[in-house]
């Protein structure tokens, strides 16, 4: 009896929290410009402007190479394969603090909810100079007419999140295995990842394909081991410590086991990352995760006055478009 009363206790919490952020979001779009001009650098329309297009759609388009069929009629198609944004993670140094709006109140709302207290981050602490620690929050905004605009005459695929927004992981609310990773040490992966840590793998991964293929879950190349999936990292340079918490933070969203994941999504281990914000990384602006700092890594530091990083998550989509075109004009 004690235990069904604690369980409609924690029922009747969450749908009153519901309640309150169905209240608060329409607030939020009723006063939505003066939302932006006082806090967010961006809102759910202005986003998509940070996605790189030019290095990471990497559109194919091979004509009259698949087939559309239905009642056992068959027409011709082309076939079409691109990258596509399957979410958006921030991580911002402070906590409960986020660059767009409505994430922003919503994030706000959680911390009231949960009753913590802003905790902030944590760099160069003690003996450990280039000890970085970032919050993290993934999230999706309607992205496809923004990348119809910028490639109007190809024909692109849809995927799950085209027209979709979503608020999937706040690291805030999941504060005790986001700072000590607690249930990650009982996880055969970070078992595996100490030792591949010890072997010295994980920078191997990257230019020896059968210990890649072996050590993909656990190691992030030349940054290190995925687990725990913490928020700490160990590194010379601010936008590889936010590179891998945002590598870590798709761990956490596909693989939510003892985690607090308010909606989880699952996301291949082929994903690409993108820097979206303050800058854009350079030379190469699309790469997988372990990607040595040189390639990409422009600044060590982050530009003053700026509150994180944005980073935009990439996935390879493939289908096909029927009837066939040759790959000539949009659909």
């Amino acid at each position: 009896m004690l235990m069904l009363n604690k369980q409609k206790f924690y029922f009747n919490k969450l749908k009153k929290f519901h309640i309150i952020s169905i209240c608060l979001f329409s607030f939020v779009l009723v006063c939505f410009n003066i939302s932006i001009a006082k806090s967010a650098e961006f809102n759910i329309f202005t986003l998509p402007e940070i996605l790189d297009t030019e290095q990471c759609l990497q559109y194919e388009c091979h004509p009259f190479s698949c087939q559309c069929c239905k009642k056992f009629i068959c027409i011709p198609g082309d076939k079409v394969c691109h990258y596509v944004p399957r979410a958006f993670i921030e991580t911002p140094k402070e906590s409960f603090v986020s660059l767009v709006s409505p994430f922003d109140e919503m994030i706000q709302l959680l911390q009231m909810q949960s009753e913590m207290q802003q905790s902030g981050g944590a760099e160069g602490r003690g003996k450990n100079e280039n000890l970085h620690f970032f919050e993290s929050h993934m999230f999706v905004v309607p992205t496809f007419w923004y990348l119809k605009s910028k490639n109007p005459t190809k024909r692109l695929c849809y995927w799950q999140e085209a027209f979709s927004t979503e608020l999937n992981y706040v690291s805030e609310i999941d504060s005790v295995n986001w700072r000590a990773g607690l249930i990650d040490y009982l996880m055969p992966e970070f078992w595996g990842g100490s030792i591949a840590n010890i072997l010295q793998l994980c920078p191997l991964s990257e230019v020896i394909p059968p210990i890649q293929s072996l050590t993909n879950e656990i190691c992030m190349g030349t940054w290190g081991v995925t687990y725990p999936r913490v928020g700490f990292s160990s590194v010379n340079s601010s936008a590889v410590a936010s590179a891998i918490v945002a590598w870590r933070t798709t761990r956490v969203v596909s693989n939510s086991t003892g985690r607090v994941v308010l909606f989880p999504k699952f996301l291949s281990k082929d994903i690409k990352l993108q820097l979206g914000y303050p800058m854009f990384a350079t030379p190469n602006n699309c790469f997988h995760a372990g990607t040595a700092q040189s390639y990409w890594d422009n600044k060590t530091t982050l530009p003053s006055g700026t509150k994180g990083y944005i980073w935009v998550i990439w996935e390879r989509v493939c289908c096909c478009k029927c009837p066939a075109t040759g790959c000539i004009g949009p659909d």
